[in-house]
């Protein structure tokens, strides 16, 4: 498989961002709430742990989206995620 060159950004138009193969990317503004195996997954930790840090204060609340279901906002994840590696 051949690698595309990235694009000159004037070819881009108004995106500020790329990818490796040089397709104009836009941030998505469109609030997400990822569910417990998401979260699990992004940040390495298993249910018990996250459940204990909730308790602890050191983990962020999550939603109740039913009546068996939690789930936490993306951004909410991401400045988690951005406070942890920025502690060491």
């Amino acid at each position: 498989m051949r690698e595309t060159p990235l694009l000159k950004p004037s070819k881009l138009g108004t995106s500020s961002q790329q990818t490796a193969r040089g397709v104009a990317m836009t941030q998505d503004v469109t609030p997400r709430l990822e569910r417990f195996k998401q979260v699990m997954d992004r940040t390495g930790l298993a249910r018990a742990t996250i459940y204990r840090r909730i308790q602890e204060g050191t983990f962020p609340q999550p939603v109740k989206i039913g009546t068996r279901s939690v789930a936490w906002p993306s951004a909410v994840i991401d400045d988690w995620i951005r406070g942890c590696t920025s502690d060491h």
